[in-house]
């Protein structure tokens, strides 16, 4: 297995709920865990996540109260954001769906986005790129 050079391992409150969300809502896949650690290790089209229970934590930079993830904002890339998708996530949404192009050294990039926020308040931006003038 190849490992990311970054991958967030996230605290959360509630291991359970925390893969609901990962693995049912966002369709990440599970590759290994360690239970007696309270530790998942997810992978989802190239992004790697890993998710371990606070309960089990060494160390946390702030205090146990939620949210967690207050200023933390993970772009994951997607290959598509059909309205299914979207509306399931609905319960979840931060902010609506919305076009924004970016000026990427001389070529410009749209990229549609959904920003949901996650059971620890982690703000997860779920991004479809297109190059040039192709729809989004």
């Amino acid at each position: 297995m190849r490992f990311n050079a970054l991958i967030p391992e996230l605290g959360v409150a509630d291991l359970a709920r925390s893969l609901a969300f990962y693995r049912d809502l966002l369709d990440f896949q599970e590759v290994f865990a360690r239970e007696e650690d309270g530790f998942h290790f997810l992978e989802r089209e190239g992004a790697q996540i890993m998710l371990v229970e606070r309960s089990h934590l060494a160390w946390m930079a702030h205090g146990p109260d939620v949210p967690f993830g207050n200023g933390a904002n993970f772009a994951l890339e997607v290959s598509s954001l059909s309205p299914d998708w979207e509306e399931r996530l609905l319960p979840h949404w931060f902010a609506a769906p919305f076009v924004h192009e970016y000026d990427v050294g001389g070529s410009l990039l749209k990229v549609r986005q959904l920003v949901v926020v996650d059971p620890d308040g982690y703000l997860v931006r779920l991004v479809c790129r297109r190059a040039g003038s192709e729809q989004v």
